[in-house]
Order: structure tokens, then sequence, then C-alpha cells
């Protein structure tokens, strides 16, 4: 049976998007990058391949920090269907 879909599964992907669009410039090896991050080469390919369950929102975030991404957090109230 699968399980639900975390409520902030689609605040992790935004995040995680950006900061491989920010990496991916780099042209660098996952060894070279890891290292630069302060991370191992497993854990970041778990990112640039999409694996975030493996990821916090605040892991995420710090992340961004590093790569130089500012993140900004907008809290709505739902539209209302009538």
């Amino acid at each position: 049976m699968a399980t639900p879909a975390s409520p902030s599964l689609p605040i992790r992907k935004e995040i995680a998007d950006a900061i491989v669009k920010r990496l991916v410039v780099h042209h660098m090896p996952q060894r070279e990058l890891a290292a630069l991050l302060g991370m191992t080469q497993a854990r970041l390919n778990a990112l640039l391949t999409g694996k975030l369950e493996q990821f916090s929102v605040d892991a995420l975030i710090a992340l961004a920090t590093k790569v130089g991404l500012n993140v900004r957090v907008t809290v709505t109230r739902p539209y209302s269907r009538t």
C-alpha cells in the first residue's frame, strides 16, 4: 500500500529544483560538488535524482543558502470554492 505524500513535498521539490539548477551550471563531478557542499557524494546523488524524502525542508534551505540562493516563504489562505 502506498503511503500518502508528505504535505511538505511540493516545498521540498521547489527548493531542490532551484538548487539543482544552480549546481548543474558548474559542470563539475559529483565528488567535487559534494565536497564543496560538505556532503557525501551519495547524498548529493539523492538530491540530484529527486529522492527528496531523504531531505528535510531545513536541510534543503541550508543547501540553498550554501549555493547562494535566498529562500522566501509565502503563506496564503486557500481559494474558496463557491
